[in-house]
C-alpha cells in the first residue's frame, strides 16, 4: 500500500542540506504531500496514529510559504520519521530502509539487515526481548562506525574525558569498549544529543544483559512492552539526530 510513499520519504530524508532548494526537491516534497493525503490514518494503532498525525501536520507547514534552504533540515527529519512510521506499520511490505550515512560498507549491510528485521518482524509482533536486544546491537553498530571509522574522530574519542580507563589509569582499548562507554564518549564529542542521552542510556545501555540468564537473575531488569517502545524511540532519536 505504501510502495511509492516510503522510498520517496527515504529519498527526501537523505537529501543534502544546501542554501537553495532545487526544483527537483520541491517537486518530490509536493509529491510526498500528495501521496500522504491518501493515507488512511484511522487504521493505524493509536500510538502510531498520534505521531503520524503530528508529522503530517508538520509536513504541511514546511515550505508552505515558498521553499528555502532553511526548510531542508526539517523536511529531512519529518520525511525520515514518516518513512519509519509507515514502514513499521506495513510489517514487511515496504521498501527496505538504507543507511547511506554509515561509512563502513560491511557494517552498513549488517545495520540495514538488522534494522529491517527489527521494524518488519520484531516490533510489529511485540517480540519484546528480541526487539530490545536488536535495537541495542544496531545502536552499537552505528556508534562504532561514528567513533572508529574516521581516524580524526577516533583520536578525539581516545582523548575524551569520558573515555573508559583501567584501574591503573590507562585507556581501555577501543576494541573492548561496550555500548555504555560508546554512549558516554559519543555524547562528549557531540555525536549524540546530550538532551537525549538519558533516554538512550536508560533504554539501551545494558541491552546485552537481556541475553544472559545468569545476569538477569542477579539484576532483574523490567522487560515489557513499555521497555520495547522506549528502546525503539531511543534508537529512532539517534538515527534522526545523526541524519543517517
Amino acid at each position: 500500500m505504501y510502495e511509492h510513499i516510503i522510498p520517496l520519504a527515504d529519498e527526501l530524508a537523505a537529501i543534502p542540506v544546501t542554501p537553495q532548494v532545487s526544483n527537483d526537491i520541491s517537486r518530490r516534497a509536493k509529491e510526498l504531500k500528495q501521496f500522504l493525503a491518501t493515507v488512511e490514518v484511522e487504521r493505524f494503532p493509536i500510538a502510531i496514529r498520534v505521531e503520524l498525525q503530528r508529522k503530517l501536520k508538520e509536513l504541511e507547514q514546511v515550505g508552505s510559504s515558498g521553499w528555502q534552504g532553511k526548510d531542508l533540515p526539517k523536511l529531512k527529519e519529518i520525511s525520515g520519521s514518516l518513512a519509519d512510521l509507515l514502514r513499521t506499520e506495513t510489517g514487511g511490505t515496504a521498501a527496505k530502509r538504507t543507511f547511506p550515512g554509515i561509512a563502513d560498507s560491511a557494517l552498513r549491510q549488517i545495520i540495514e539487515r538488522d534494522y529491517d528485521e527489527l521494524v518488519r518482524k520484531l516490533l510489529p509482533s511485540s517480540a519484546v526481548k528480541s526487539s530490545i536486544i536488536l535495537a541495542g546491537s544496531i545502536l552499537e553498530g552505528i556508534l562504532r562506525d561514528a567513533l572508529y571509522t574516521d581516524q580524526a574522530t577516533k583520536a578525539r574519542a581516545r582523548a575524551s574525558s569520558r573515555a573508559p580507563r583501567t584501574n591503573t589509569g590507562g585507556l581501555v582499548p577501543m576494541n573492548k569498549w561496550n555500548l555504555a562507554w560508546m554512549i558516554d564518549v559519543a555524547t562528549d564529542l557531540g555525536i549524540l544529543d546530550s538532551r537525549r542521552e538519558s533516554l538512550v542510556d536508560v533504554s539501551l545501555r545494558d541491552y546485552r544483559n537481556f541475553v544472559h540468564p545468569a545476569v538477569k537473575l542477579l539484576h532483574p531488569y523490567p522487560i515489557d512492552d513499555t521497555e520495547m517502545k522506549a528502546a525503539d524511540a531511543a534508537l529512532s532519536a539517534v538515527i534522526k539526530h545523526m541524519r543517517l
